[in-house]
């Protein structure tokens, strides 16, 4: 799969639409966020496999994921749920059985997959806190400078310990990205 994709500017699909708003994002980094559905390969015109999204809200309360932890990464989960919570005015909701999200968005691929996913989340792995923060981390470095000791992926944190990190700033980092995840149509870009 490409790793890099240059930035294309869309329109949003939704009530966003409506107000003519246009939504920036990096393609590579939409797929290296939360999930990988498909792609076309660049200058072939074919699509890959675009197996169905299983990651879907949930039932599960997402105290029950957190009473299969232990030690530090319990505490660590609620007081993150808690967090997120607070900064999004949005209620947890477990997608698949190990995301906790926090809002939605849709999408829609070059492909015509379309789905939602967690506008923001988090997921309490054995090795790291693994922190889901939109569709990608570019343009964020201010912010994750004054976070504290953390490892990033294109669009995850991965956090070893809540007490590593600065609260205000990651306060900061969830509302942002929150803000900033909107829905979008790939489709729009090739127009």
């Amino acid at each position: 799969m490409p790793t890099s994709f240059p930035a294309w500017e869309t329109r949003a699909i939704g009530s966003s639409e409506q107000n003519n708003s246009l939504n920036t994002f990096s393609p590579g980094a939409v797929a290296g966020a939360f999930f990988v559905i498909g792609y076309i390969l660049p200058g072939k015109g074919k699509e890959s496999a675009m197996p169905e999204n299983k990651t879907k809200p949930t039932e599960q309360a997402p105290e029950e994921l957190m009473e299969g932890l232990t030690g530090g990464k319990k505490e660590d989960a609620l007081a993150l749920m808690r967090l997120m919570a607070e900064v999004t005015g949005e209620a947890p909701v477990m997608w698949g059985g190990s995301l906790v999200g926090f809002g939605k968005y849709r999408y829609r691929y070059a492909s015509g997959h379309a789905g939602e996913s967690a506008r923001v989340g988090f997921s309490p792995r054995k090795q790291a806190l693994t922190l889901y923060l939109g569709y990608s981390l570019e343009g964020l470095d201010h912010e994750l400078e004054a976070l504290g000791k953390h490892k990033r992926g294109k669009g995850c944190l991965y956090i070893s310990r809540l007490s590593d990190i600065d609260e205000s700033a990651l306060r900061r980092l969830v509302k942002k990205t929150y803000e900033e995840t909107r829905d979008f149509d790939f489709r729009e870009a090739l127009k």
